[in-house]
């Protein structure tokens, strides 16, 4: 567990600066680690796009009617992308919920390169070799999430046999709600604090039964100002009941390209980076609250100060 290259947390007496709470501690592995994402140019993330571009930021006349323009072609590209998804979904019921669950994964690989075009924004996505593609290799996935525009890139860039959790109510929705039950995701109810983690208890091990991977999202919600938020500990239980590895996901620029609770799209630059595996083998409940900052510490120092936690 000493071997930094996996990216072991391990907890030391080192500590770094901390914030109005105190200091916080992180382990030299933890340190360790992020140096070595410096070294490969992996952090820090973001991308202000190619040389010379620039994008309308305010609420322009041309903005808004693009904007408009864009929603009509997404939710179209929606409907049509879960229907034809929900068509093929429903004769791979009796052939079980792993083959649904790549299926469900083509409609997010699809789903999400057209929205990018579609949307017309620049992107860079980095790290891939630490994304697992063309492996079975279970893992947790966690990205930063300030956007509805994280979950389709996620979507987009995960490999095949990579399941999400949603809240119950998901099913609800027209059209995506059937296609996210027809692929058999997982769905929580976050008022029922007993309710979730046993459902989340059910997932660790369906997962690893199954050898599927899953895309977690740990702050639990958007944040509301771009910037990273506190994480919940929903994802520290699954990485301690599955003693599966945390791939960082870190997003940026999402929270420009869609801001929150609107429906206004500007084409500004993203980036998509995946960080090298997280070894969680050795994490202990007693420590649980470490081993979260620790992954949080990881996800600040990795995205730009415009999206680093307040």
């Amino acid at each position: 567990m000493g071997d930094t290259s996996s990216g072991a947390v391990r907890r030391t007496n080192a500590k770094i600066d901390g914030r109005e709470d105190g200091t916080m501690e992180v382990s030299v592995e933890t340190m360790q680690y992020v140096e070595k994402c410096k070294a490969e140019g992996l952090i820090p993330c973001g991308w202000t796009g190619p040389s010379g571009y620039k994008y309308e930021e305010g609420d322009t006349p041309p903005v808004v009617l693009m904007s408009l323009i864009r929603l009509i072609c997404l939710i179209l590209w929606l409907v049509l992308c879960c229907c034809v998804t929900i068509i093929l979904l429903l004769p791979a019921i009796p052939f079980g919920l792993a083959r649904r669950q790549a299926l469900a994964n083509y409609f997010g690989h699809t789903f999400g390169w057209g929205v990018v075009r579609i949307l017309g924004t620049p992107y860079r996505v980095a790290g891939q070799e630490y994304a697992g593609y063309g492996k079975r290799r279970p893992v947790l996935y966690l990205s930063n999430h300030c956007s509805v525009l994280d979950v389709i890139l996620c979507m987009w860039q995960v490999p095949l046999y990579t399941v999400g959790i949603g809240k119950k109510e998901i099913v609800y929705v027209p059209v995506f709600g059937w296609l996210y039950y027809l692929a058999g995701h997982y769905r929580i109810d976050r008022k029922n604090r007993k309710s979730a983690i046993e459902s989340l208890n059910k997932a660790a091990d369906w997962m690893v039964e199954k050898q599927l991977s899953m895309m977690l999202y740990p702050e639990g919600t958007r944040s509301t100002t771009g910037h990273l938020a506190h994480f919940k500990k929903g994802f520290a239980h699954m990485a301690l009941r599955t003693g599966l590895p945390i791939v960082p996901i870190v997003l940026t620029g999402t929270h420009k390209a869609w801001k929150n609770h609107t429906t206004r799209f500007r084409a500004a630059p993203l980036s998509i980076t995946f960080l090298p595996p997280i070894d969680t083998t050795g994490w202990t409940v007693e420590e649980l609250d470490l081993h979260i900052k620790e992954v949080e510490h990881i996800f600040n120092e990795a995205l730009p100060q415009d999206q680093k936690m307040l």
